[in-house]
């Protein structure tokens, strides 16, 4: 007999310009019994995510394409969506209000 779960499986987002990288990130959520949406490559491609699926979280990476921006981070933490900061940028350039994400 087979059971069926009723519990909903988490939606994660990894937002990540390197590919072999994000595609680590995702393959360990996935593993991980989470659903992962991505890697997204850009900015847009995430705000896009963000504002048309539900997120239960992401990993984010700052710097997209040589930008650091943190629009997706604004807007996660606007909807208090629960994130990780996932970067080799410098992380002193991390508002206060995101260092304790």
């Amino acid at each position: 007999m087979e059971f069926q779960s009723t519990t909903r499986v988490p939606t994660v987002i990894v937002v990540e310009d390197e590919a072999l990288i994000g595609v680590e990130i995702v393959t360990i959520l996935s593993e991980s019994g989470i659903h992962a949406i991505g890697p997204l490559a850009s900015a847009e491609a995430a705000l896009s995510a963000i504002s048309n699926s539900h997120i239960d979280g992401a990993v984010i990476d700052l710097d997209l394409n040589g930008n650091v921006d943190f629009k997706i981070a604004n807007l996660l933490a606007e909807a208090h969506v629960p994130f990780v900061i996932y970067t080799g940028s410098d992380t002193r350039l991390v508002p206060r209000r995101h260092q304790r994400v």
